[in-house]
């Protein structure tokens, strides 16, 4: 888990020689940096000139990276939530107001000096933008002299206001000698305590890491995952990844650790997962990443995220990286009207394209086409365009124009190949694909898939129910397919017949993908592999 943090006074210049500043030090960020890198988090700390001038304050485990000016800070904060942390805690004393910097130095003859001032943007506003949903916010007020109602409803207007998860608010009346007292709040509750500085740092950090489901000891279990160095959650990531932890009700921390081992350790005995780098998907869709070389990784997606900021086109409100695996491949973005998925052309692949669409067809989210071929091949995928322009927003919800097919496929576990025919008719004449066809009305997937693979190849499906089953969408704009497939087990495995349709054999696993793949062929014969343990 990586946090950012922000601490101190910013400096604003006001000649080249004097500044305009605060009286904060910035050592309650410390102490709070100190308590998050003792539990195990990756810290990077922005901290003050006055901040930098006291190392001894902060752990040496924490990253620190120095600031002066609002600008200064602003700079800052943008290049450390290009990859947004897990957690992001705004403690510096940010100036609201900046002087007009006069050139040179201001000469000290006069009996009075006016400074003209400027209302500096809010940075606490912009967090949410630039972080998303999945980083939990940390704001903080301090107001001096009011009630404990009125602290408290200003620091529920800047929860509100810059969409924040937790705000600490303080009374600067209330401190005294080794006495920080403090607010936590949020929506529903306010929970006061009255304690040291040190002490209110760690009831904070234990706080904000019980809410994410962060268990400090549970850190321990990378240790005895082989070539993993590191894990890090991410929240509502887009990935194809490693394992998927199937149990619907988890308390997170330790009991979320143990779910993610379990997945990990069936997708090892599977042989999908041999060691090294891994993602995780967990029920809330928040991803557990574990990374063999954590620096080899932030500098790909810092490589993605600046390439895909040079694009231009749609605003991005917030851009986060898309995985296969604990490998960035792409973008996700986050606009206006929607989202869109991106990865450059050395990232491309039938069988990765096909499988990120399967991703995100469940998904209620809205994505934005930018070319023909684009619009073309989600349409293809069940999503439904909203205009015929060349940029065009595409809704997975509102396609109901789907036609139902299905498909059988034969195994050979021994042999390790499977039943492909190549088309002899129609407009896949060609492709090598699974038996399969149409659903006849009133009739069930399995049962069509049963009856194509007789009618196209003389063959009967094996006794029983199949060991797979899975729907893919395959098409174009103008007409798309909802293919059920299914798959049985065959260990004598029979020759086909040939057929006006197809013309079949028996095809290894490792020859199937250099065939010409009818669409969506190279997701399912990827997904049979991995319940193979191939």
């Amino acid at each position: 888990m990586r946090a950012v943090i922000t601490a101190g006074g910013t400096s604003e210049p006001i000649d080249d020689v004097r500044v305009l500043s605060n009286l904060s030090r910035g050592r309650f960020g410390a102490y709070i940096a100190n308590a998050l890198v003792e539990r195990g988090v990756q810290v990077t700390l922005l901290a003050s000139r006055a901040l930098m001038a006291q190392p001894g304050w902060v752990d040496p485990r924490v990253r620190r990276v120095g600031f002066g000016s609002f600008a200064e800070l602003d700079a800052a904060l943008q290049e450390h939530t290009r990859v947004p942390p897990e957690l992001l805690f705004m403690a510096a004393a940010v100036s609201d107001y900046s002087p007009v910097r006069a050139p040179g130095k201001i000469r000290s003859k006069s009996e009075a000096l006016v400074l003209h001032l400027s209302r500096n943007p809010k940075l606490l506003s912009t967090l949410r933008q630039r972080c998303g949903p999945g980083s939990f916010l940390v704001g903080f007020k301090l107001l001096s002299g009011v009630s404990d109602a009125e602290l408290i409803a200003v620091a529920r207007a800047q929860l509100e206001h810059g969409s924040l998860d937790l705000c600490v608010a303080n009374d600067l009346a209330k401190f005294g000698p080794g006495l920080h007292p403090v607010v936590l709040v949020d929506a529903q509750e306010a929970v006061a305590h009255r304690t040291s500085k040190a002490q209110a740092a760690t009831l904070l950090v234990d706080e904000v890491l019980g809410r994410v489901g962060w268990e400090p000891r549970g850190s321990g279990w990378v240790g005895r995952v082989r070539g993993v160095s590191e894990v890090r959650r991410l929240g509502s990531a887009v990935a194809l990844p490693t394992a998927t932890v199937a149990e619907p009700e988890l308390g997170g921390g330790a009991d979320e650790v143990a779910a993610a081992y379990r997945a990990l350790g069936a997708a090892a005995l599977s042989g999908s997962y041999r060691g090294g780098a891994f993602s995780v998907l967990l029920p809330d869709g928040a991803l557990l990443l574990g990374l063999a070389d954590a620096a080899v990784h932030d500098r790909r997606c810092e490589s993605l995220l600046g390439a895909h900021a040079r694009l231009g086109g749609e605003p991005a409100l917030h851009r986060q990286p898309v995985y296969d695996g604990a490998v960035p491949v792409g973008v996700w973005a986050q606009h206006e009207g929607g989202s869109t998925l991106w990865h450059p052309e050395a990232e491309r692949s039938p069988l990765r394209s096909d499988r990120f669409a399967q991703c995100l067809a469940g998904r209620r989210v809205r994505l934005l086409a930018r070319s023909p071929a684009e619009r073309d091949f989600w349409a293809g995928h069940g999503f439904m365009a909203l205009s015929t322009d060349p940029a065009v927003w595409l809704s997975p919800a509102m396609r109901g124009d789907l036609r139902q097919a299905a498909s059988a496929a034969l195994v050979d576990p021994i042999g390790r190949s499977v039943l492909l025919g190549r088309r002899l008719t129609g407009a896949g004449a060609g492709l090598w694909a699974f038996p399969g066809g149409r659903v006849q009305v009133g009739e069930s997937p399995a049962a069509a898939a049963a009856r194509e693979l007789y009618e196209e190849t003389g063959l009967d499906s094996p006794p029983g129910p199949p060991f797979y089953s899975a729907s893919v969408h395959v098409g174009d704009g103008e007409q798309a397919w909802r293919v059920h497939s299914h798959a049985w087990l065959h260990l004598d495995p029979p020759e086909p017949v040939a057929t006006r349709e197809l013309e079949s054999r028996w095809v290894p696993f490792e020859q199937a993908g250099s065939l010409a793949l009818a669409p969506g062929m190279r997701a399912i014969l990827y997904a049979l592999e991995r319940v193979l343990g191939g």
